[in-house]
């Protein structure tokens, strides 16, 4: 296949970009490792073999690691970019957890995790110039083998010793991520999918199924409201709960406990707390918060609703 020479330019600033990001990866592993640990937490998630990527998941027992072993897992979740031939690539790996790490050279931490996240956010936003979805694939694992992009640009997560942290708990996320689409942006993402012909229950052929998806949507209404509404796989969350300062109340933050968060030199012990495992015959006895309005399924191929 012919690439332009605008794709492959950016497919050699992306290489160069990885490069200097494993550079930097590894002087703050080298800085991590010359502090002192005070507590180590890390939960091991197990991979999602290929076969059962499309299916729901049921239950998911983590892996609860202490210690040396939670410290190592730690450093190698930093840098952990690439996906296996046994295990799906559409699937994210998470490792949650947190180091609490004390004697640490606090602004050389900050300064070289403010130097790797800027780097995952510059690669980022050189991978539209890739082309289309099918172009970025085949050029990014080409050079990448079993790269897994989203596990290379996620952002790493430290807090400094100020404003003090009391406890970083840890629990089990599920939500349905809407989008706002317009109907020209819905027939694009539909012409996409000529080229990745699906096999169906019919003997309909392939681009006419998207014909008649793309005529459906232009005939709806120019005031329809279009939404992208897609349930996210059950994920890891991190609570962070900060110490009150000056009779102000305690604040509590949640944030993706995609890779384990690096505690800097505490004023005061931090409370770390476990992920317990996830079983969805117990979550879905809970309550859960509806999606505001009604939605009506406008499209077949695509989860794409009309808002009213």
């Amino acid at each position: 296949m012919a690439y332009s020479l605008l794709q492959l330019d950016t497919l050699q600033k992306i290489v160069l970009a990885v490069e200097c990001l494993e550079r930097l990866c590894a002087d703050a592993k080298l800085l991590l490792t010359q502090a002192t640990p005070i507590q180590c937490r890390v939960y091991q998630i197990p991979r999602t073999v290929r076969e059962n990527e499309s299916q729901p998941v049921t239950n998911i027992n983590p892996i609860d690691l202490s210690g040396t072993e939670a410290f190592n897992a730690a450093l190698h979740a930093l840098t952990d970019w690439y996906g296996h031939p046994q295990y799906s690539t559409k699937v994210v790996n998470r490792v949650p957890g947190a180091l609490v790490l004390a004697n640490v050279d606090e602004s050389q931490v900050l300064d070289r995790m403010a130097e790797i996240n800027r780097s995952k956010t510059a690669i980022e936003a050189l991978i539209p110039s890739l082309g289309n979805r099918d172009d970025r694939f085949e050029l990014l694992h080409r050079h990448f083998p079993w790269l897994i992009l989203a596990q290379l640009t996620r952002r790493l997560q430290v807090l400094p010793c100020s404003p003090p942290l009391q406890s970083c708990t840890f629990t089990w996320g599920i939500k349905t991520e809407i989008k706002k689409m317009t109907a020209d942006q819905v027939c694009e993402r539909l012409e996409s999918f000529r080229q990745r012909p699906r096999s169906t229950i019919d003997d309909v052929p392939w681009d006419i199924k998207i014909d008649r998806e793309i005529m459906s949507i232009r005939s709806l209404p120019a005031s329809a409201q279009l939404r992208s509404r897609r349930v996210l796989r059950v994920r890891p969350l991190a609570n962070l709960r900060y110490h009150g300062i000056d009779d102000e109340p305690a604040e509590t933050y949640m944030r993706e406990a995609h890779t384990p968060i690096l505690i800097l030199n505490p004023g005061r012990p931090v409370k770390l707390g476990a992920l317990k495992n996830y079983d969805v015959q117990t979550r879905s006895g809970r309550q859960r918060l509806k999606d505001r309005g009604h939605y009506e399924k406008v499209s077949d191929l695509l989860p794409i609703y009309r808002q009213s």
